[in-house]
């Protein structure tokens, strides 16, 4: 958030998404449908995942973690843990491998 440029535009349009995300139907479809959940990133290309992944890591340094805390603290969270090789990319060109 604090490097949106504007942080109140950020606010509101997380606002906006957690106010209209259809939370009560998702969960009826997930639980008549359970094989038709997809997985995070799942028709992403391999860029897309590597950028949001370089803006969590750069999220995280920005608070205080150290760059092999950082990485490593992406190692254990969800759905990155589903992407070891791109992390380990991310560590090594973070000279932390």
């Amino acid at each position: 958030m604090e490097g949106s440029g504007n942080r109140e535009a950020l606010k509101a349009l997380l606002r906006l998404i957690e106010e209209t995300v259809p939370f009560p139907h998702i969960a009826i479809e997930n639980s008549e449908r359970p094989e038709s959940i997809a997985t995070p990133f799942e028709h992403a290309q391999e860029s897309q995942i590597r950028e949001v992944m370089e803006q969590a890591f750069q999220s995280l340094t920005a608070t205080g973690y150290g760059p092999k805390e950082a990485v490593n603290r992406l190692r254990t969270v969800w759905p990155f843990e589903l992407f070891p090789a791109l992390l380990q990319t991310l560590a090594e060109s973070n000279n932390h491998a």
